[in-house]
């Protein structure tokens, strides 16, 4: 995983943002086609790790705008988190240092509290705490509201990214941010594909992404 999301940076570091363009539409044009893991490590690397940075994405998203790929092209946008009124937390006066030191803990009842916090730090303690469930880590991309960044951490983390249950429920929490949940859309099963294009809760690119790749997959079929 690591030595794939480095090559791709670097290959990307290398390429003028026209190339980037041209590559990333038909990587997500063709992702059906090739391994789903291979495909999630060419967008990790692409958005988060390290990822272009916020000018570049810039430049490669208006790069995909002049060559005709607007239904891609989205997946470069840097979306800020939505406001949300988030729910009371028991941990939330804790300091944040005090919270880090115990996502380390092994007492359980104090993981699945710790799965509420939203600093996206405390919860990659959390992700890397050999006592952690997958139930667990579905708690935390299944929260609504849930922070953007938190979501981008489980996607991003070695242990638990390309799970297919947690990139359904990250492509189906309407909190997610929109390229990102765009990217993993077409990794996704002709049932839940069905279920995304239907849902009014979610953004429209993603749902209309959805139905693309729905509609694609059963003509292939």
């Amino acid at each position: 995983m690591s030595i794939r999301r480095r090559r791709v940076s670097e290959l990307l570091s290398s390429m003028d943002d026209p190339q980037v363009a041209v590559l990333l539409d038909q990587v997500v044009s063709n992702a059906r086609g090739l391994e789903s893991g291979v495909y999630l490590d060419f967008m990790a690397a692409v958005l988060f790790d390290p990822g272009l940075d916020y000018r570049r994405r810039r430049d490669v998203y208006e790069a995909m705008i002049g060559l005709g790929f607007v239904d891609n092209a989205p997946i470069m946008l840097e979306t800020p988190d939505r406001y949300a009124e988030f729910p009371f937390y028991d941990l939330e006066d804790m300091p944040l240092g005090v919270r880090r030191a115990k996502a380390r803990t092994r007492d359980r009842d104090l993981l699945i509290r710790l799965c509420r916090d939203r600093d996206p730090d405390v919860i990659e303690i959390l992700l890397k705490n050999p006592v952690l469930t997958q139930a667990e880590v579905l708690r935390i991309v299944s929260m609504r509201p849930q922070s953007g960044k938190v979501l981008k951490r489980v996607f991003c983390n070695a242990r638990w990214a390309y799970r297919d249950n947690l990139i359904t429920a990250l492509v189906l929490n309407k909190w997610a941010p929109t390229g990102l949940a765009m990217a993993l859309v077409p990794v996704l099963g002709l049932k839940t594909l069905k279920d995304v294009k239907q849902d009014r809760t979610l953004h429209k690119l993603v749902r209309e992404m959805a139905a693309r790749v729905y509609k694609a997959s059963l003509i292939r079929t």
